[in-house]
């Protein structure tokens, strides 16, 4: 991120973009294009389109930056316009095979034997199959949260329902992920 940037808000890099201020976007971007990826990466389950929606994102948030709401969270504004991009583009194609980023893998080395990465791959692949058997808001509320690392005032606002409902949904999409898992006893 450039200097000139590393000390605003993201309001006032909004109110630097609202008037075309295209490296406000760039400061945008490196803030907050790893929490999009994961959350497109989570919700479609491929990292290429996921990929592509990221692009996507932040091309919508050029093209709507006047209609940003400086009293709302920029984070939270960007992963509704990813998750209705992602709902858009699981109605396209309607693929959900979950396919693990690069960035998940491990590898064996000095602090990894190859049954500790054998075991991890196991646990991982098991885990993914359990999160696509979730509901797609179970998936979605469970994805703006760790994936999109929005904290719960943040995931309301992103969903449009309360803060107490924010929880509820996520204790309970966690509890159906532990019985579609198998439990937590591994």
């Amino acid at each position: 991120m450039k200097k000139q940037f590393q000390d605003l808000t993201e309001d006032e890099l909004m109110q630097l973009l609202a008037a075309s201020d295209i490296s406000a976007l760039e400061a945008l971007y490196q803030l907050h294009a790893v929490n999009v990826y994961r959350y497109a990466v989570r919700m479609l389950g491929n990292p290429t389109e996921a990929d592509d929606i990221v692009q996507d994102v932040f091309l919508k948030i050029w093209n709507y930056r006047e209609k940003y709401v400086p009293a709302s969270h920029f984070r939270a504004w960007a992963l509704r316009i990813c998750a209705n991009l992602c709902i858009d583009r699981q109605r396209r194609a309607d693929n959900r095979n979950l396919e693990l980023s690069s960035a998940d893998a491990v590898q064996a080395n000095e602090e990894h034997s190859p049954e500790d990465v054998a075991l991890y791959h196991e646990l991982l692949a098991k885990a993914c199959q359990a999160f696509q058997t979730l509901s797609y808001d179970d998936q979605q509320i469970l994805a703006m949260r760790f994936d999109g690392d929005l904290s719960v005032p943040e995931t309301a606002e992103a969903m449009g329902c309360s803060i107490r409902t924010v929880y509820y949904r996520t204790a309970q999409a966690i509890g159906r992920l532990q019985v579609a898992s198998g439990g937590c006893d591994e």
